[in-house]
């Protein structure tokens, strides 16, 4: 889709207008003279060849267990044969799929994980791109340890600032003391003199 318009700005807010939208193909031109049902086969031919996928039935890449029924332990050698092999059962040449591709693959045991498209001709065309979870939707690692998220350790600190969060010349300020503890500051904007209001803590 091609989108036109411009941004608006006033001294509370900023957001896009849209003025235009248009279907095009991949070369740019427009498509929006062409029938709806002319439209839904071009965006699924364009899908089909760019994500192995229907974009009105999605498609699971199913890993069969006769090439390995669980991500956990497994290896690409074992796995990347089968995807080609359901990539066949669904009607999909793989070698139509464009590199860099990412699918999700999922297992007979629950388990998923997301594989790139690497190279066009390579005996083992697909590798793991590092993200895999378990039936639990937990990120794990190739052996099933579970992966901890690396956002949540150590104490943080900073400050968050909304001008015109809330009209009318007030503004809020957000300080982050710890993990769960924010200091809110409130000033007023008073014919372009800053009166501060205080603060308070609460939970974050």
């Amino acid at each position: 889709m091609k989108v036109t318009g411009y941004m608006y700005t006033s001294p509370y807010v900023q957001y896009f207008v849209v003025q235009s939208v248009t279907p095009i193909d991949g070369t740019g031109n427009s498509i929006s003279g062409e029938s709806e049902s002319a439209q839904e086969l071009f965006y699924n031919t364009f899908d089909q060849s760019l994500f192995g996928a229907n974009r009105s039935i999605p498609t699971a890449v199913n890993e069969p267990d006769s090439y390995a029924a669980s991500f956990i332990n497994s290896n690409d050698e074992e796995v990347v044969p089968g995807i080609g092999y359901a990539l066949i059962l669904m009607g999909i040449n793989q070698g139509s799929i464009p590199t860099g591709t990412v699918i999700t693959v999922t297992f007979s045991d629950g388990t998923t994980a997301q594989y790139v498209k690497a190279s066009p001709t390579a005996t083992y065309q697909w590798t793991w791109n590092g993200t895999a979870h378990n039936k639990k939707g937990q990120l794990i690692d190739r052996a099933g340890g579970l992966i901890q998220n690396p956002n949540t350790a150590g104490l943080g600190s900073g400050v968050v600032t909304a001008p015109g969060f809330n009209p009318g010349g007030v503004d809020w300020n957000w300080v982050l003391n710890n993990l769960n503890e924010c200091y809110v500051t409130v000033t007023a904007d008073v014919s372009g003199e800053s009166i501060d209001l205080g603060g308070f803590t609460i939970p974050c």
